[in-house]
């Protein structure tokens, strides 16, 4: 029985110890909350002091500025801590609103605004806000801030349109015929509605005879981005402006919605007269007999009197018969048909032609026209009576008598 108590004191103790060194090889720590690493408290970050509203910072400045585009502006912004021993940050937390601006030490504020910086169709003005603040510190005290937005006015600039090209569709133009001029303008502060164009006005210019009133605009189409083509038409179908060849002028220049005027550009348009067709005071057959003279005259001449009037040419005339012709003036020509008809020449209706040519008297313009005429002689068989009076209805003898009345208006125009 001794034995067995101990034995059992024994296996106690074995199973006491045992368990002790079990618990010996466990973490001490295990369990618990994790306060040392390496031997050491792991620090906790201290929070940074945020800065706090104050009305004991001052900001001296404006309270707003207007700016034009592609013009220099500026101001100063300063700033003072009421309280003693402080120092102040000032700086602008959105300069990346202000392409290009600057902001320096001293507290000056500059900017040049670019054409274009403000847009939309009709916008004339943009207001942008500048934020300046300021941050004040003092070891140990509390950190101040304060803050101001100063309201920028960007003004529009507003652009005078530019005339890009003129292009006329001749270099010269004839009396009764029309013309396109097309001139480009380019205007940046148009819009897309109509209302917002340009317009083109056309003026004379000094020292040329004008062709104003005879020109309108056709047409204005728009390509976009400020671009237009105005086309303007010069209509002499109805006009008598020169009596031979003479340069013409006029200048265009756009006005844009803001009445901002472009740089005129002069146009010049040769213009040449136009041939009025020759005139021929032959106008009808004339009777003949065989066996008698026939002596016709008549005149050939420009009803304008502007045009150089080349020396006739006849063809198929009657065999025997001539037509001579001279000059009354450079405009007209006098000529006499003669004719001794033989007594042979069977009755018959006799035609022959001609032809005259006019130019223009001045040599710049080289254009000839030419007219044609024809001319009849009725020859009969009965030889008139020379003694028989003459009868007004008689082309021989009737518009003779009234030839010297047109000789005389036509040798007037020497």
């Amino acid at each position: 029985m001794k034995n067995m108590i101990t034995l059992f004191s024994a296996v106690l103790v074995i199973a006491s110890m045992s368990a002790c060194s079990s618990k010996w090889q466990q973490d001490p720590l295990a369990g618990e909350n994790k306060v040392l690493e390496d031997g050491q408290q792991k620090p906790t970050p201290a929070e940074s002091a945020k800065p706090v509203d104050s009305e004991a910072i001052r900001i001296d400045t404006v309270d707003s500025y207007t700016f034009i585009e592609d013009n220099d502006g500026g101001f100063t912004v300063t700033s003072r801590v009421l309280e003693p021993g402080y120092t102040s940050t000032l700086t602008i937390d959105n300069m990346a609103d202000f392409p290009d601006a600057n902001f320096d030490s001293t507290g000056h504020f500059t900017w040049h605004p670019k054409p274009g910086t403000v847009t939309g169709d009709g916008v004339m003005q943009i207001v942008k806000p500048l934020k300046v603040k300021v941050v004040a510190e003092k070891p140990g005290a509390t950190i101040y801030q304060r803050t101001k937005v100063v309201n920028l006015t960007i003004t529009k600039i507003f652009g005078a349109p530019v005339i890009t090209s003129v292009t006329k569709s001749e270099d010269s133009m004839r009396e009764g015929e029309t013309m396109t001029v097309s001139v480009q303008v380019r205007d940046q502060d148009a819009g897309t509605d109509p209302k917002t164009w340009p317009v083109l006005q056309v003026l004379p210019t000094q020292g040329y005879p004008s062709l104003v009133d005879s020109i309108s605009i056709s047409d204005v189409s728009f390509s976009g981005n400020g671009q237009f083509v105005v086309t303007l038409k010069i209509d002499l179908s109805n006009k008598e402006v020169t009596k031979g060849f003479d340069r013409f002028g006029f200048s265009v220049r756009a006005i844009s919605r803001y009445n901002q005027v472009s740089a005129s550009q002069d146009v010049f348009v040769n213009v040449a007269t136009s041939f009025a067709k020759p005139v021929c005071t032959w106008t009808q057959s004339i009777p003949a007999t065989a066996g008698s003279e026939v002596n016709y005259q008549f005149v050939i001449y420009d009803p304008k009197g502007e045009t150089y009037l080349n020396t006739p040419t006849f063809s198929n005339l009657p065999n025997g018969a001539t037509v001579n012709c001279t000059n009354l003036n450079v405009s007209s020509q006098q000529c006499s048909f003669v004719w001794n008809v033989d007594k042979s020449v069977a009755p018959d209706e006799y035609d022959f032609s001609g032809e005259v040519s006019v130019s223009n008297q001045n040599s710049s313009d080289s254009h000839t026209e030419t007219q044609d005429f024809d001319f009849k002689v009725i020859v009969g068989k009965k030889v008139k009576d020379p003694t028989d009076p003459a009868d007004p209805a008689d082309p021989i003898n009737g518009p003779k008598m009234k030839l010297p009345a047109v000789l005389s208006q036509l040798q007037g125009g020497r």
